[in-house]
């Protein structure tokens, strides 16, 4: 916290918005470090951060979005074979080897198969992530553990940790 200390006011309204979460998890928390022989007794700290996962804001959505992704790269994945096949094609009466053409459209088309399958096998093997208040909330393809957060450098996919300390052990 650099020193600083949040206005009285500020915890207060915090704790109270949140009165029946913080008390249970505080008591756990205290609890646990406890039975580790973890506190003095005397002082107690508590920060916390938003770290940044390794995962990519582009792959998250709700499952109708995915849905939507996944079929838009089919479309793609279409338009991309049909511009492949038309270059064999024309390639083929030139009697000429491979160009740098195919490979190009070959690396597309398995870049984009790739993607497609990625979302299709997450969207089979998981279930929509619903939030607090019953509707569902974004999902990651990539690591689906993290969330969207707003930090004060804009908009970050990851997850928000926290530390307990206290005066005995640091």
């Amino acid at each position: 916290a650099c020193g600083m200390a949040p206005d009285h006011s500020t915890i207060a309204a915090f704790v109270s918005s949140m009165q029946d979460e913080i008390g249970t998890i505080f008591q756990d928390i205290v609890l646990v470090c406890q039975e580790q022989g973890l506190l003095g007794g005397t002082f107690f700290a508590l920060d916390g951060l938003k770290l940044p996962s390794n995962a990519a804001k582009e792959w998250s959505g709700r499952f109708a979005d995915l849905q939507k992704k996944q079929q838009k790269l089919a479309a793609k994945l279409a338009k991309v074979c049909a511009m492949h096949q038309q270059t064999d094609a024309a390639e083929r009466d030139s009697e000429e080897g491979p160009t740098r053409a195919q490979a190009r459209y070959q690396a597309q088309v398995k870049r984009l198969t790739q993607q497609a399958e990625r979302i299709q096998a997450f969207l089979e093997s998981n279930d929509p992530k619903i939030g607090k208040e019953g509707k569902e909330i974004q999902s990651n393809v990539t690591d689906n553990e993290s969330a969207q957060m707003m930090t004060s450098h804009g908009m970050i996919q990851g997850y928000n940790a926290q530390a307990l300390v206290d005066d005995k052990s640091q």
